[in-house]
């Protein structure tokens, strides 16, 4: 899990990010800086979290597809372009 950043670290971040990326989690907390970074952070959180999930989910997937397709070489001719 990414840990919270400091009030340092989150006035910098708050100048560098373009102001449209902040503007809807400003808005949930009525144009608060510091409440929609940490909204932003747990975002990322969550994103990261459903990122993961998702890459083990798709090799799951496709391994599955290989078992059921067969072993070889020539298995893999379809997803080739």
């Amino acid at each position: 899990m990414l840990t919270q950043p400091g009030a340092h670290h989150r006035a910098a971040i708050a100048a560098t990010l373009a102001k449209d990326r902040l503007r809807r989690f400003r808005a949930v907390f009525g144009g608060d800086t510091a409440s929609a970074l940490t909204l932003y952070h747990q975002d990322l959180c969550l994103a990261a979290a459903l990122h993961s999930m998702l890459a083990v989910t798709e090799v799951c997937v496709r391994e599955a597809m290989h078992r059921q397709v067969g072993h070889g070489e020539k298995t893999y001719v379809f997803w080739r372009r």
